[in-house]
């Protein structure tokens, strides 16, 4: 979790813990209990454990001081939790009105998201066309003179002269006197010469005329000349470029949208635009392709629609903006006109609470609406004032929309888990039966190796890290690989930084081993958390003494973590 969460539920538990605290207490107090010099009652009888409502991490077994802020200890009813789950917290009637918490029914309905695009508007390129030279030649007029002049299908638009339409004209003209005069293979000669003229997209009858030695280019369809290629004089090829038409009375705009918004668009949705040189005017248009290929460079993908530009009103160029109203079904794909699509599980947006990969909420208990239960789930996007949830709840459900962090604060008062701050647990290795035997000799090796580092002792953890790794023998050493590599690794870091990063996993795993075969030993073996070892992120140790000495970071937070488990015989303690 990063710094920014865990000073904000730092802030919650210390606006709420008092009033809070208070109500999962009961109330306010027992009229026959004594209290002491601070005001605290006496918890000699029921409350044995005392808590820090700044930070509700501290718990401690007699009345005092906070060790971090030095504030008075409150004691902890430990009843509060009776009969519940480690995830469950009961609040009194007060507290949860003090608490200010608010629920909501759990539903299925479509929610819609806004999407913002941004593009311009382009031509539509199955509206364009290019018209060519058929044949060789001299452009002896171009009856277009510049671009942007509108044509209409069937005018004339430039005249060639050609030296092969010349030819091509003489042999028709021979052909059909073969014909006429039933000469010997002539009608197949004719026809080779009209299938020639055809290639070339040709009138037979408008190449045997007088001056057939020219030809007049008409446009084929009705449009807009956006680029004029040739000039008056100029001798073309075959098939080179005179003129581009276009139909502009439908256009496209192509809209660049976010990879974060892909999973809201779909072909076939309605949207809406507005170009800048048009102020004040709305159009509309449908979106007809998405482009397959992500541009990577501005992780944008070009989304086009298809828009009528009937009055003229739109022109390729213009700066567009977009959006599109989008709804998501629940198999996530968005609606888009889909009758038969089901709503998704959805929730309000100050429902869950955030914490990086992961996400919680509360809900309230069906049977009592003063018991609440935390649940991770997995979120879907977001959708203004929605989230879509994919997994962990169910429709019908009442969840905690006002008052969560408070809740989750509450679990840490009364010394429970908080849903923001999960324990992370490694998989048990296999443990082998010489594991047993060795653990009373592994365990005094590690706990010096953690001692020379809570005192920043380079030297001495580098030997007791080679101690560590001697104490396996060969007869165990290939049992148990995990806890040797985990040994190794310390043995391998060069300087106090990389010796500790190494003495996690070390620290985990012989928990865990020790935890399974059970501890024997004459002292508690006790684990203790800091949660702002590496970055915040949290990590774990072992030791006999219940004093905080964190090898993570030395004299300098020397104090900073808390038990948070233990092996043995919980009425013996080491106070040294």
């Amino acid at each position: 979790m990063n710094m920014r969460t865990r000073n904000i539920l730092t802030a919650v538990a210390l606006l709420v813990a008092f009033a809070l605290g208070f109500g999962l207490r009961g109330g306010s107090g027992d009229a026959t209990g004594s209290h002491d010099g601070h005001g605290h009652a006496d918890a000699s009888a029921e409350s044995t454990t005392w808590v820090c409502s700044m930070h509700p991490q501290i718990q401690l077994p007699e009345a005092g001081q906070c060790p971090i802020c030095f504030m008075d200890l409150i004691p902890l009813d430990e009843d509060a939790g009776a009969g519940l789950g480690p995830r469950d917290l009961k609040l009194s009637a007060s507290a949860r009105a003090l608490a200010e918490i608010q629920t909501a029914q759990v539903e299925r309905r479509f929610v819609a998201l806004e999407v913002a695009l941004v593009g311009q508007v382009t031509t539509d390129e199955s509206r364009q066309r290019v018209i060519t030279a058929r044949v060789p030649g001299r452009l002896d007029r171009m009856h277009v003179g510049f671009a942007g002049r509108t044509v209409e299908r069937g005018e004339a638009v430039a005249d060639v002269y050609s030296a092969d339409l010349y030819q091509a004209r003489a042999e028709l003209l021979a052909a059909r006197r073969a014909v006429e005069q039933d000469e010997p293979g002539a009608g197949a000669n004719l026809q080779s010469v009209r299938e020639r003229l055809r290639l070339w997209d040709l009138d037979p009858d408008q190449v045997s005329a007088e001056g057939g030695d020219q030809i007049t280019i008409t446009a084929p369809v009705s449009g807009t000349v956006l680029r004029k290629d040739a000039v008056e004089g100029a001798y073309v090829t075959a098939g080179q470029p005179l003129l581009t038409i276009a139909d502009l009375s439908r256009v496209w705009v192509e809209l660049s949208a976010y990879e974060r918004d892909l999973t809201w668009l779909a072909v076939g949705q309605e949207a809406q635009f507005t170009v800048t040189a048009l102020p004040g005017e709305e159009f509309a248009g449908t979106v007809v392709f998405i482009d397959p290929v992500l541009d990577q460079r501005t992780r944008t993908v070009q989304v086009r629609l298809e828009a009528d530009n009937t009055a003229g009103r739109l022109r390729p160029g213009m700066l567009v903006r977009g959006r599109v109203q989008a709804e998501l079904a629940a198999d996530g794909r968005p609606r888009a006109g889909r009758d038969d699509a089901e709503p998704p599980v959805a929730v309000p947006a100050t429902a869950p609470l955030l914490t990086g990969e992961r996400a919680v909420v509360y809900l309230q208990s069906p049977e009592d609406e003063l018991v609440f239960t935390g649940r991770e789930v997995v979120l879907g996007p977001r959708a203004g004032q929605w989230y879509l949830v994919h997994e962990g709840l169910d429709e019908g459900e009442q969840v905690v929309v006002n008052g969560a962090f408070k809740l989750d604060s509450a679990l840490q008062i009364t010394a429970r888990s908080s849903m923001m701050l999960p324990e992370e647990r490694l998989e048990v290795p296999p443990v082998p039966e010489c594991f047993g035997g060795l653990a009373t000799t592994l365990l005094p090796a590690y706990l010096t190796l953690q001692e020379t580092l809570a005192g920043d002792d380079l030297a001495a953890a580098d030997e007791a890290a080679r101690d560590l790794l001697d104490t396996f023998g060969d007869h165990c050493r290939t049992s148990v690989p995990t806890l040797v590599d985990a040994a190794q690794a310390v043995v391998d870091a060069t300087d106090l930084a990389s010796m500790r990063v190494a003495f996690q996993p070390l620290s985990d795993t012989l928990w865990l081993m020790i935890e399974q075969v059970g501890w024997q030993g004459e002292q508690p073996l006790l684990r203790f958390h800091c949660p702002m070892a590496f970055d915040n992120a949290g990590a774990h140790w072992l030791q006999h003494s219940t004093t905080t000495a964190n090898p993570y970071f030395g004299d300098a937070m020397l104090r900073c973590g808390w038990e948070v488990a233990r092996l043995g015989d919980e009425a013996e303690e080491d106070d040294s």
